[in-house]
């Protein structure tokens, strides 16, 4: 008999347009093996019939609870808690939550990130968390970024986030994170213990195809997530800037503000949303991620290098991935000079590049496939 597995999410984990909903989509496939599972999914915008078929290819059940986000976080504006918990939370969809659970008796309940743990509930059901990345530590850095009352937010949230953290850690047993880096941040003046649950990768879909090269670089990512667009805004007001007029760009991947599509021109292409996102890196010679604000761990560089494209990241970027050796598989660079020097350097040394890409792509192969990744996840929760 397979384990009962309620799953609560915070967004509908399908499309895959945003990290945390790739991460969860994978899990619930490979977790379909040995759980029945019930999806009771948050959501703030309506969900296309075609995500919901999609998704019951897994599950035994799905329940989608709409929520009034900005509506939830003004009444929690004194509450002390996070924004973005007040945001998901509601006393209504707690109590039809709540029903469900009965009915159901489930084995275990494995909330996706802590934006969603405040909807508690009998502490006889086996629970987990995926707090994924530090969150706290992520608006504490976007708070350097920012001035006036955006500073002022992240620095509030930044500290409520730290608390709320902490009470997680207390509160639960079983806690997942996606990084050493993440851990080492979360586990810092907090007690509990934390076990590092990586991202994957589908190494099948994501594998190189040639075709011709019409961009020299590639950043891709969720392009209204603030840490990818200050790393865009880095790429072309820095570095782009200071290279030939020839060199080509690309920058791709969903709701890209207004400020960052204006930059279009005859060397730069903001694509938005792309229905196949391979075919971004296939176009192009390098990918380069200079996010310095950013936590967790970036599945776009492990979707680059599966597609043994050439990739130049920060420093911030290589720590989260996790991989020994790292300069063996990408290059690495913290200043302007540096990555700069990177790109010449690839550009130069194409067969040297290649091999370097070549081997980045075995390691993923042997090493990140969602498979092997979440046979750990499996394993944990089934104990």
């Amino acid at each position: 008999m397979k384990t009962k597995l309620v799953i609560i999410a915070s967004r509908f984990p399908y499309p895959l347009e945003k990290g945390d909903k790739l991460r969860l989509y994978y899990q619930i496939k490979s977790l379909a093996q040995t759980c029945d599972i019930y999806l009771l999914s948050l959501s703030d915008v309506a969900v296309a019939k075609t995500s919901l078929v999609e998704l019951e290819k897994y599950c035994q059940e799905i329940h989608v609870y709409r929520i009034h986000g900005k509506k939830n976080a003004t009444k929690g504006l004194l509450n002390g808690k996070p924004f973005q918990v007040n945001y998901f939370y509601s006393r209504k969809i707690h109590s039809a939550m709540q029903k469900e659970l009965e009915r159901i008796f489930p084995d275990h309940i494995y909330y996706q990130l802590i934006r969603t743990t405040e909807y508690s509930f009998d502490k006889k059901y086996k629970r987990s968390v995926d707090m994924m990345d530090c969150f706290s530590k992520g608006y504490h850095l976007r708070g350097f970024k920012e001035n006036g009352f955006r500073k002022k937010f992240y620095d509030i949230e930044a500290k409520r986030l730290k608390l709320y953290e902490g009470k997680v850690m207390q509160d639960f047993a079983l806690k997942f994170v996606i990084s050493e880096q993440d851990k080492a941040e979360l586990q810092r003046g907090a007690k509990g213990s934390l076990q590092v649950l990586s991202n994957g990768i589908d190494t099948n879909y994501f594998s190189p195809k040639a075709e011709n090269k019409e961009y020299d670089i590639v950043f891709v990512g969720n392009m209204g997530y603030e840490p990818n667009i200050y790393a865009a805004r880095y790429l072309l007001n820095e570095l782009v800037s200071s290279m030939s007029k020839d060199i080509k760009v690309l920058i791709a991947g969903a709701r890209p503000p207004a400020s960052l599509k204006a930059k279009t021109n005859a060397q730069i292409h903001v694509s938005g949303w792309m229905e196949d996102i391979r075919d971004a890196y296939n176009k192009s010679k390098v990918f380069l991620a200079p996010i310095a604000d950013g936590i967790g761990q970036q599945n776009k560089i492990l979707e680059a290098m599966a597609m043994e494209l050439p990739c130049i990241v920060s420093k911030e970027v290589a720590l989260g991935l996790d991989i020994e050796n790292i300069q063996d598989f990408l290059f690495v660079a913290e200043t302007k000079e540096q990555y700069l020097s990177c790109f010449n350097k690839i550009l130069m040394n194409s067969d040297a590049a290649k091999e370097r890409a070549q081997k980045a792509r075995r390691y993923i192969v042997e090493n990140r496939s969602w498979d092997a990744v979440n046979s750990i996840l499996s394993s944990a929760l089934l104990e």
